[in-house]
């Protein structure tokens, strides 16, 4: 059975973690959807973040360090001019070759954008699983 993920935040850190761990399983999602994923740069702007001890520990899971693991899965992105994570989105965009759905709208890493992105997510992850339409 295919299926996708999706993730907001720091959720789109840990889909991306996922996916890449299942297709390196053998088992690949059919896309992932990232709403304004908290993707950091550098080590100083994680340590900051206080969710790693070490900057080895965020190496290993970093999902902009993994990229290659995710297999060509389709990754839509939806975020915010203004999000404070754009540099990491970016680096996600620029590096990763199949991101068939680049969304950056005005506002931040909030409501304004997570509020309006709806019916554009909601129809990638769909387009993505056969036998839902």
């Amino acid at each position: 059975m295919a299926f996708a993920v999706a993730g907001i935040s720091t959720g789109g850190f840990g889909a991306l973690n996922y996916a890449a761990d299942r297709n390196l399983a053998g088992h690949p999602v059919a896309a992932v959807a990232e709403v304004a994923p908290a993707l950091q740069v550098s080590w100083e702007a994680m340590r900051e973040k206080e969710a790693f001890a070490t900057e080895e520990d965020w190496s290993a899971v970093d999902p902009l360090r993994r990229l290659g693991d995710l297999g060509g899965v389709p990754v839509g992105v939806w975020t915010g001019d203004e999000d404070p994570f754009l540099d990491g989105i970016n680096r996600l965009v620029d590096e990763y070759p199949n991101t068939p759905v680049v969304s950056v709208l005005p506002g931040g890493h909030d409501p304004s954008v997570f509020e309006v992105i709806g019916p554009e997510f909601v129809t990638f992850l769909a387009d993505a699983l056969p036998g839902l339409h």
